[in-house]
């Protein structure tokens, strides 16, 4: 796939990669999510401690990321990975997975602008027809003003590369400026008590936010994507990794704080907030934006404006170019049409940011809360991305005999699988709860995903590169069985919660008059049975999908030990079959499988140029006869060693007891004279030395005269025979 009028070219100096990393990672869950769920999981203390605990793990994982930039240095970052140390189906399935997860977060900052605008600017952008789709109202003049935005963004990083990155390191510096310029604004009134939340252990609390590192840094590993296009060496990209965790994580931090002085009148504490944020509107809904509104007035608005644009739009950069990169790598294989990969003069992938652009401003219309439940399927494909760098450089590592690598290798594997764990059962005690339609797209995703890889497999005839990894499928399986049965789970949740709460709606007015003590501990009792059955219920199918992949993988072990088996003894029959036992060059039987391939390839048309030598052994029966089968063995074998050293890019044949076939090609063919004529020489010599005599005959291949290998064989012989006749007059001669 060659058809591109330019190369990935180096334009991305150190600071652009760290910019690229930091705004791809840092999106509107900055200013929304950590006052509405980082600090009601865990408190002020500990969702600092948590997100500064997931940025350590990340750069730990990010280590082994920066093993394998130095010895794949491609566009596509994991997917290129998994790839080239797991081979195709292993990439297809990280490339299907990071390709909806990379334009889902540009989907959520996206529609997160009609969140900030409707709190910060009111009803400012609500013209024009108007629908609702799952709760939430979409308007025209939203969607106009947002699509007008992505195609802008979009066209910068298709033609002003450059400018695009000066845009988003400014962007980026905007962002972690007014980060701080609110949180120490904040000062006094930041309130680190209680330092946790309540109901659960401070462990649990912490772990919780740790799990959500996945959702939180995705994007940071996007600096594996540019590779080709940084202007220094890959060996300096973890100070870059590391540097943009820490401002990530800086960033998070300083917003979660700046959410704990939340103030609106009655209410304490952020412990209090958070208790009654639902019930509030406009501006005191989002934590963040009433601690600056409260604390910093109309400055803080002001500045709160400015950091949710840097945020959203620097986001919109990387998320572009993160996603185009990725893309790109993936229509290189085959697995995207070859239109994905075209490049233009700048070296940018035009023709997968314009798909990027145009299916984003489409999905704009069916509104933020079915984006929403597509953005968190972000945590599971940074999973899988996590683990299988981690695993890749984990099994590169031991070949190379890395131990650093290796340890840090297998520890990411271990906690991306944890990160997966946490995604597929919410029911551990550090997982979070999803809605039950993020569990139905996912399944769809996989099926869908299922449906393209046949089309693949179609396409995929000759190379075939795609297809050769069982494991794959089954981890296709498991995730989509999996996923249609939290999608079960969680429905039946949602569903006979809804029914409790209707019934105790119900029944509270009748509660103080008409119900006694007894009556109401009845019913309760009842309501805590039905919680308590699913509970019970989730553990029992958790269990069971543990069992379902243990077992998966168990037999999956036994099958593919068998099969290496099975090739191992298959490799050594067919090497006793194509190998001559005495010389080792190839065999009689090879030599007839190569010559029915060549007369295939001479009908098609396919057969290129080449020529075959015909190579035998002279006084073999006098050697026998005089001084035994022994040192006629030994014969044969020195006549074989000359002909592999004098034909060293071409296959040699044992044919006969003493006659050899050679097929020259490449390298060989284009200097058959001189080899042919070294040959002779050396035979020419030992006439008179005594040695090992080799008479040799060759001819060339001639298109369009020469019906069937046959013929080229035949002359090739008849000049060997001539030669043969020259060497024994010489011989006698010599006598």
């Amino acid at each position: 796939m060659e058809d591109h009028s330019s190369k990935m070219k180096p334009c991305l100096s150190p600071l652009a990669v760290l910019a690229l990393a930091v705004g791809s990672s840092v999106g509107w869950g900055a200013f929304i999510m950590t006052g509405m769920m980082f600090l009601p999981s865990a408190g002020p203390i500990g969702s600092v401690i948590g997100l500064f605990a997931g940025a350590l793990i990340m750069i730990m994982i990010f280590a082994n990321y920066r093993y394998m930039m130095v010895r794949c240095p491609e566009s596509g970052g994991t997917y290129a990975i998994a790839r080239t140390v797991f081979g195709h189906d292993h990439g297809f399935l990280v490339g299907w997975f990071l390709a909806l997860a990379y334009i889902s977060m540009l989907w959520a900052n996206a529609t997160a602008l009609q969140l900030f605008s409707r709190i910060l600017l009111g009803n400012l952008l609500e013209f024009g027809f108007h629908y609702t789709v799952a709760g939430f109202e979409v308007y025209f003049g939203e969607l106009l003003i947002i699509s007008i935005l992505i195609v802008f963004f979009a066209f910068i990083c298709i033609r002003w590369k450059k400018v695009s990155f000066i845009m988003i390191t400014v962007l980026v510096s905007g962002l972690l400026i007014s980060s701080i310029v609110l949180s120490v604004s904040a000062g006094s009134s930041i309130q680190i008590q209680p330092a946790f939340s309540s109901g659960m252990p401070p462990v649990i609390q912490v772990l919780r936010i740790i799990s959500l590192a996945p959702w939180a840094y995705i994007g940071f590993e996007s600096i594996s994507h540019y590779v080709p296009e940084f202007q220094f060496k890959p060996q300096k990209s973890l100070s870059i990794g590391a540097g943009s965790l820490i401002i990530s994580a800086a960033i998070y931090s300083l917003l979660t704080l700046l959410a704990s002085a939340a103030a609106v009148n009655g209410i304490s504490d952020w412990h209090a907030f958070a208790s009654h944020v639902s019930g509030l509107t406009g501006i005191d809904h989002v934590p963040t934006f009433s601690a600056a509104a409260h604390h910093l007035d109309q400055n803080g608005i002001t500045i709160l404006i400015i950091g949710v644009l840097c945020t959203v739009l620097s986001s919109f950069i990387g998320m572009f170019t993160a996603s185009s990169r990725l893309y790109y790598a993936m229509a290189e294989d085959g697995i995207l049409p070859e239109w994905f990969g075209r490049l233009n003069r700048d070296g940018v992938p035009a023709n997968s940011i314009i798909f990027c652009a145009v299916i984003s401003c489409l999905i704009l219309f069916f509104g933020r809360t079915a984006i929403e439940w597509v953005v968190d399927i972000t945590t599971m494909g940074g999973a899988i991305a996590y683990g299988y760098t981690s695993l890749a450089a984990w099994r590169t590592a031991r070949v190379e005999k890395n131990r650093r690598i290796e340890i840090t290798g297998l520890a990411g594997f271990l906690i991306s699988v944890w990160f997966g764990l946490n995604f597929m059962f919410p029911q551990l005690p550090s997982a979070g709860s999803l809605a039950p339609e993020t569990y139905l797209i996912l399944t769809f995703w996989l099926v869908f995903g299922f449906v393209f890889f046949r089309h693949i497999l179609q396409k995929d005839q000759e190379s075939k590169k795609f297809g050769n990894s069982i494991i794959v499928w089954l981890m296709f399986m498991v995730l989509a069985y999996g996923a249609s049965l939290n999608w079960t789970q969680e429905s039946t949740r949602q569903t006979t919660n809804e029914v409790v709460q209707e019934l105790v709606s119900y029944y509270t007015p009748r509660w103080d008059s008409e119900i006694s003590e007894s009556e109401t501990a009845y019913l309760n009792a009842e309501l805590e049975k039905i919680e308590h059955s699913i509970e019970i219920n989730s553990y029992l199918q958790l269990a069971t999908m543990l069992a379902i992949i243990i077992l998966f993988f168990n037999v999956y072990s036994v099958l593919r030990k068998r099969q290496e088996k099975y090739a191992e003894e298959l490799g050594s029959t067919r090497d006793t079959m194509y190998r001559d036992p005495l010389t080792g060059v190839k065999s009689k039987h090879a030599h007839k499988e190569k010559r029915e391939e060549i007369n295939r390839r001479i009908e098609e048309g396919t057969m290129g140029p080449f020529a075959v030598a015909v190579c035998d052994v002279n006084n073999l029966k006098i050697i026998n006869d005089r001084y035994g089968h022994k040192e006629g063995d030994a014969y044969i074998r020195s006549a074989s060693a000359t002909i592999c050293r004098i034909f060293k890019h071409s296959p040699v044949y044992r044919i006969g007891g003493d006659e050899f076939s050679v097929l020259l090609e490449g390298e060989d063919y284009d200097h058959r004279k001189e080899l042919i004529t070294e040959l002779n020489r050396i035979s020419d010599e030992h006439v008179k030395t005594g040695e090992v005599i080799i008479a040799a005959g060759i001819s060339d291949y001639e298109p369009g005269k020469d019906p069937d290998a046959v013929i080229v064989f035949e002359r090739a012989d008849h000049e060997m025979y001539l030669r043969k006749q020259s060497l024994k007059a010489m011989e006698h001669q010599k006598d």
